[in-house]
């Protein structure tokens, strides 16, 4: 809550009314539902149904899934609510034809060691979400 306003992302918004837990009132005689929603947070955000799927996912499965943008990542995911414990997880959403190039992949690893937490790159394929977990080592 934000000035007795609740204040989510576009993403939660999305994930929130697709699910019927939100009703967004644009004015007195229309609704946003989720197709209206999903479609407006595209025109503002690159890839945002690839970063949705991800961020369903991670719910589905009982996380707590807040933003990682102080990160460098889309998302930082907790085991538990985030006044209890510290994020587990920086996740960061890639499509299936995504191309990353090695040096960003390692700057993302070192970063997420120096905070220590575990990154995984969520590849959404279809309907589908795969996480691969890198983790940096001294040879």
């Amino acid at each position: 809550m934000l000035n007795g306003v609740l204040q989510l992302s576009l993403i939660e918004s999305c994930y929130l009314i697709g699910k019927g837990r939100l009703v967004v009132h644009v004015d007195d005689s229309e609704d946003m539902d989720y197709d209206g929603i999903r479609d407006f947070a595209s025109s503002f955000q690159d890839e945002f149904d690839v970063r949705l799927s991800a961020y369903s996912d991670l719910r589905a499965r009982g996380l707590v899934v807040k933003t990682g943008f102080k990160y460098g990542t889309h998302f930082r995911v907790y085991e538990a609510s985030p006044d209890d414990c510290h994020a587990r997880y920086l996740v960061h959403a890639v499509s299936d034809d995504d191309l990353k190039m090695w040096p960003e992949i390692s700057r993302t690893v070192r970063l997420s060691g120096g905070v220590k937490k575990e990154i995984l790159f969520g590849r959404v394929h279809k309907n589908r979400i795969q996480y691969l977990e890198f983790k940096w080592f001294r040879p």
